[in-house]
């Protein structure tokens, strides 16, 4: 479309993703490598196991229609522990997320995902940092390694 700013349309682009959409739209393509137009602009790909949330939060901005919340999206892969493919690590510079709740996502009479509640602790004592990852089950999502 000649003329049109993406950058300004993505201003007034709201991303709120239902459970269900997240593994079962979002997910697969991003790990599949396929391009989702302009959809870079609003999850991020970083690694994030290296950064503390408020380093994430400083670099990158929350989302459009979404800055009373300061909600931010991410794409990552998770890093197994002791090669174990049911175990993540999940330290992030001088701190470590650590899983609240597990909640399975069903979708057409079947486990499609998981969500799991992280909050981030430096010290042994919690920093008020919350976060929601994603676990896509289905498979056509299986990438290298699991």
């Amino acid at each position: 479309m000649e003329g049109l700013d993406v950058d300004d349309v993505f201003q007034h682009c709201r991303l709120n993703p239902t459970e269900v959409d997240a593994v079962t739209y979002y997910l697969p393509r991003l790990l599949s490598g396929e391009t989702l137009h302009g959809v870079e602009k609003l999850i991020h790909s970083v690694e994030i196991s290296g950064c503390e949330p408020k380093d994430l939060a400083v670099r990158y901005a929350p989302v459009p229609q979404a800055l009373s919340s300061g909600d931010r999206f991410f794409f990552t892969t998770c890093k197994s522990k002791n090669g174990s493919k049911l175990q993540s690590v999940r330290s992030a510079g001088g701190g470590t997320w650590t899983i609240q709740k597990t909640t399975e996502i069903s979708h057409a009479g079947g486990k499609v995902g998981e969500v799991k509640n992280l909050s981030f602790k430096k010290n042994g004592k919690s920093t008020g940092w919350v976060m929601e990852e994603y676990r896509c089950l289905l498979p056509e999502a299986i990438v290298a390694e699991g």
